[in-house]
């Protein structure tokens, strides 16, 4: 395991994973940036869907 010095933490994680299931999303996934630190919630649902359709599932919970 590396010892280096990470851009983000694990407290971090773990709220974002809070607020995406809170939101309502069942299944997502987590990606994080090593290079900084940025940690993006990703719905699996929209993955299969074209960029309309995603486009207009987004609109309609805005």
């Amino acid at each position: 395991m590396s010892k280096g010095q990470h851009r983000f933490k694990q407290r971090e994680i773990t709220r974002a994973i809070k607020g995406a299931t809170k939101a309502g999303l069942t299944g997502f996934e987590v990606s994080i940036d090593p290079k900084d630190g940025t940690i993006k919630i990703l719905d699996v649902r929209l993955t299969d869907l074209s960029v309309e359709e995603s486009q207009k599932i987004r609109a309609t919970r805005a």
